[in-house]
Parts: C-alpha cells; structure tokens; sequence
C-alpha cells in the first residue's frame, strides 16, 4: 500500500490489486540495480492497507491476505539476493495476521524486520511484545528502532518524552538476545543531530549486551 496523512487522518492508497504488485517489485528491482544498491527498506507497513492502527485496516478477506502474500513474494523474487529491512512494524504479528492479513510466508520473505517505537505512534507496552512476536518467527532478523527524534515531527524524544527514550535502553537491557541491531533516525526535523552524549549512552548498552558475533548496526 501506499499511504499519506491528510487533513482526515491517515489514507490508505489500495496497491494489491491485479498486476500492481508485479509492477511495483519489478520496478523497485530495477531501481537497486541502476543504483547499485544493497537492497530497500519499504516504510509505514508498505504491502499492507490501511496503516498504524488496526482499527484503520478494511475487514480482512481471503483476497486481500493472499494479495499481500503476493506481494512480498513478488518482491523477494524481483530483488533475488538483495536486503529487504521492513520499516515501522508498530504492532505484534498476531494483530498483523489478524487486522492486516500478513503471512508467515511474506514474513519469511524479509531479511529483517524493525520494530518501531515512535513515540507519536506506538503505545509502550507494545514495544516488547511485538520485538519477541517478531523475534519468534524464525526467519527475519528483529530490529529496534530508537527513537532519538523524527524528521517528520518537531517532538524530539530524548527531551520530550524521557520515560519512553529511557524504556529503549530497558529493552535493550532485557531483550538483548532478541534484538539483531538497532535503527535510528540521525536528524530532526529542524536538521539537528542526534547528540554525541546521547549516542554514546545508547550506544554503552548495545556494545555491552551485544550477543558475540552480532554486530550492531
């Protein structure tokens, strides 16, 4: 799906349908190659309609589970050995079976998953749940996402929000064998870094809690 936030909240853009996810891997494929890259990271539960909360997904059908299963193979086999990292998964994997229609076989499609904690968008006692619900599918490697600030918004959570910046290092501390790297963005929305000494801090805790052979990334 392709999804915007407009004056009415957010907007979910149907993309699952007939030839669409066969256009979209076959032109995201092109894209990496032209420019030589790695591999992509789709944002904002990209393949999946009507996005961040369930209560925005339309009534699942059998249709539209097996379109986006499509999908995600589609890209698989478009992208062959490049990464495939799905940004912003707000929600544990039994809600996004259940409200969105995603399968173990499009889950085993990703290379990693990040699991997100915005501030703005994900409540705090989903942040552990939905790390080990994505830590136990065998196959995508979990991500953490740290959420220092936002490009997007003008809240920046280390200042702002420090109960819910500090609980990132909780988990950190008590998931560590769950967590295969972190993310995070590096600017605001004014342009301003992330700075050193919060970095730093965060950064203590992922090289002390890293499992040997894992490097944090």
């Amino acid at each position: 799906m392709a999804g915007d936030v407009g004056d009415e909240g957010p907007v979910a853009v149907p993309l699952l349908a007939g030839a669409q996810p066969d256009f979209v891997a076959a032109q995201t494929a092109a894209f990496t190659a032209d420019f030589g890259l790695d591999g992509v990271m789709p944002g904002n539960q990209f393949g999946l309609v009507g996005f961040w909360h369930p209560d925005n997904a339309p009534p699942l059908t059998p249709e539209r589970s097996a379109g986006v299963e499509r999908f995600f193979l589609r890209l698989r086999a478009a992208l062959g050995e490049r990464l495939v990292h799905w940004m912003d998964t707000y929600w544990r994997a039994e809600v996004e079976r259940s409200a969105w229609g995603m399968t173990d076989a499009a889950y085993h499609s990703l290379d990693a998953i990040l699991v997100s904690t915005f501030a703005v968008l994900v409540e705090r006692t989903e942040i552990v749940p939905n790390l080990l619900s994505k830590a136990a599918l065998g196959g995508p490697r979990p991500l953490l996402g740290l959420d220092f600030v936002d490009p997007w918004y003008w809240y920046r959570t280390y200042l702002d929000d420090r109960r819910t910046y500090l609980y990132q290092r909780e988990v950190l501390a008590g998931h560590a064998a769950s967590v295969a790297g972190v993310s995070f963005f590096a600017n605001d929305t004014f342009g301003h870094v992330v700075p050193q000494a919060e970095l730093a801090a965060t950064l203590e805790v992922v090289r002390g809690l890293t499992p040997a052979g894992r490097t944090p990334s």
